[in-house]
């Protein structure tokens, strides 16, 4: 149940490693290069908010199956999200310091909402495929 969870935050990790690596800006580039290089260059931070995620997942699938646990129930739902919460606000602000100083606010926050919608959408996807491979809600 977790090795689809495991691909999936393997692969990201390893997307996030790649962009770590390939971080070089091209010399004199035109807007819409650096653009897309400036992306890249921020992409490997979002492993804070995947890597916290993937630890709160197995926290929490943990206190599940644990035989000790009368009430079958994992982490609380307000926790299990406040968690994810402080995760992407400081993913943000660590993107947002990272982000090539002498550019526009319109800029960084147009980059930001990029970066945010891919990682939603994945977000989104990890999270069903939690749930869904878990069999958390199916009683």
């Amino acid at each position: 149940m977790f090795a689809v969870l495991y691909v999936i935050n393997l692969g990201v990790f390893i997307i996030c490693l790649i962009s770590y690596i390939f971080k070089k800006k091209p010399a004199n580039p035109d807007i819409g290069i650096q653009f897309i290089s400036e992306l890249m260059r921020t992409w490997y931070i979002w492993c804070i908010f995947w890597i916290g995620l993937e630890i709160e997942m197995i926290i929490d699938n943990q206190i599940r199956i644990d035989p000790a646990n009368i009430i079958g129930t994992g982490i609380p739902e307000n926790i299990w999200h406040f968690i994810q919460y402080v995760l992407a606000v400081i993913t943000i602000g660590v993107v947002y310091r990272r982000i090539s100083k002498g550019k526009t606010i319109i800029y960084k926050l147009l980059l930001i909402t990029i970066q945010m919608l891919i990682n939603g959408f994945a977000y989104f996807i990890a999270t069903i495929a939690y749930v869904l491979l878990t069999g958390i809600d199916s009683k």
